[in-house]
């Protein structure tokens, strides 16, 4: 997966990265989501908050279900996010990034809801039979979040089950830093940038990724990359690794 080439395999990347592979690989529109002025974006929130009571805070609600050719998401804390992508289609990508809020909860399991639609609406146009779909965030850390959080997770892996869609998953973090990630169209690659419990080091074996996550699945249709490796690991094998780590199955 060199820099700048498209590489269409026959199974979807997934990279996990030091600081400078993410940073060299990135698209170029790569922005994180929250604002340099905090006061402004607060401001905006609030203002939505009483016009919208009952939604679920913006962004991270039905406006960040979007077709794109690259997904861009970041600074994943509590939120659960990722996307719909196809093996053979590399042009339209569904994105989605949700904060853990009942609104957000309530409509991705109702099929008249605006942000089932939406979904459905928009993983329909990626005309692929073989649909992959990729879920990271959550936080099993704070007691505040952690109920609400996974709740919105297994909502999210419900509603890709009922779909027919191949799930990988890195979900429950184990540490406050929170996690980005992006897709890239070009080479067919998901690339994440995550601190193993809060630490300086990025996540370098397997083990670091069941340390700094409560639940992980890898698809059948996907391949893991670690840092500065060429080496991929498949399904089975991360199975097999999970087990020799007695990692919890979910």
């Amino acid at each position: 997966m060199k820099n700048n080439v498209c590489n269409i395999s026959f199974k979807s990347n997934i990279k996990f990265c030091t600081k400078e592979e993410f940073e060299a690989n990135q698209p170029k529109n790569f922005v994180i989501e929250y604002p340099k002025d905090y006061n402004k974006f607060f401001k905006k929130q609030m203002k939505y908050k009483r016009k919208y009571p009952v939604q679920s805070s913006f962004p991270w609600n039905i406006k960040s279900v979007r077709l794109e050719k690259n997904i861009i998401t970041g600074k994943i804390f509590t939120c659960s996010a990722g996307g719909i992508t196809g093996k053979n289609n590399h042009k339209k990508q569904l994105r989605y990034h949700f904060v853990p809020e009942d609104d957000n909860i309530k409509q991705i399991k109702s099929s008249h809801s605006p942000i089932f639609k939406k979904l459905l609406k928009g993983f329909n146009k990626i005309k692929d039979k073989k649909k992959n779909g990729f879920l990271i965030g959550g936080d099993d850390v704070n007691s505040s979040f952690k109920k609400i959080s996974k709740h919105l997770f297994l909502t999210l892996k419900s509603f890709f089950r009922k779909s027919n869609i191949e799930l990988t998953y890195f979900w429950g973090q184990n540490g406050k830093d929170g996690v980005d990630a992006y897709y890239t169209a070009c080479d067919d690659t998901w690339r994440i940038l995550k601190n193993k419990n809060d630490i300086c080091d990025v996540i370098q074996t397997p083990k670091d990724i069941f340390s700094a996550f409560k639940f992980a699945k890898l698809s059948k249709y996907n391949k893991l990359f670690l840092p500065n490796s060429t080496k991929s690991i498949n399904y089975k094998t991360f199975n097999n690794l999970m087990r020799q780590y007695k990692y919890e199955k979910f």
